[in-house]
């Protein structure tokens, strides 16, 4: 962590960074792209319709959980490995740095009371162990900008 002052609390004055950094590579027709931590599924491949539940008869979202996400609130495609432009995309998880979970912005919900520590009702662990919500979008524009960079010949 960087730029913050470290003999003071955290707080909207004194707000840490955290260097961290994503690689693309290009193997022929294999293209890779390293996230820093657990990437949901949803973000880099999309699925938020259901097309990648591949389960007959199960719903991409539990029907007893008491507080579900607004899938209509959900990013649209293209998603990461759409933009990667190979053949073969291979999305590498924790590759480079372990940050935590990345998770979508749209059902990113944390404890009103003690935020990171406590859970929300419903399927909120991973936001326990994630930086923030921005991450994810952070990460979106940190990789489309290295996915558009074309190295001189």
């Amino acid at each position: 962590m960087y730029h913050y002052d470290d003999t003071k609390p955290l707080d909207d004055d004194n707000v840490a960074e955290i260097l961290t950094e994503i690689m693309a590579v290009q193997l022929g027709p294999i293209h890779m792209l390293t996230v820093p931590g657990e990437l949901a599924p949803e973000l880099g491949i999309g699925g938020y319709d259901g097309s990648h539940v591949n389960a007959p008869g199960r719903s991409l979202v539990d029907p007893d959980n008491p507080n579900p996400p607004d899938l209509s609130a959900a990013p649209e495609p293209p998603y990461l490995v759409d933009r990667m432009g190979g053949t073969h995309n291979w999305i590498v998880g924790l590759g480079n740095d372990e940050l935590g979970y990345i998770l979508p912005e749209y059902d990113f919900q944390v404890d009103d009371l003690l935020p990171y520590i406590e859970r929300p009702e419903g399927d909120h662990y991973e936001e326990t162990n994630s930086l923030s919500p921005e991450f994810a979008g952070i990460l979106d524009a940190e990789a489309a900008a290295l996915l558009g960079w074309v190295p001189a010949r």
